[in-house]
C-alpha cells in the first residue's frame, strides 16, 4: 500500500488457494424431461454441486499469517 508516496504496507503471500478435491455421487433412476420422477440422480446431483458451489471453507492460518496477525490492531 503506497500512501503520499511511500510504501506505507506490503503483504507476504507464503501460501494461496489450495485444491480440494471433492466427489459428488447420486444415486436414483435416470430421467427425461417428458417424465419427471422425484428419485431423479441428475437432479439430486445438481443440487449438491449447487450447495457445494455456496459452501464457504472455514479460514485456516498457516504459521506466517498467524505471526502477522497475532499482533494486529
Amino acid at each position: 500500500m503506497v500512501e503520499n508516496g511511500k510504501v506505507k504496507y506490503m503483504g507476504v503471500a507464503t501460501a494461496e488457494k489450495l485444491p480440494r478435491g471433492v466427489r459428488l455421487e447420486a444415486t436414483g433412476s435416470s430421467g427425461h424431461g417428458s417424465i419427471p420422477r422425484v428419485d431423479n440422480a441428475v437432479t439430486h446431483l445438481s443440487a449438491a454441486v449447487a450447495i457445494a458451489g455456496t459452501w464457504e471453507t472455514p479460514a485456516r492460518l498457516n504459521d506466517t499469517t498467524r505471526e502477522f496477525f497475532k499482533d494486529w490492531q
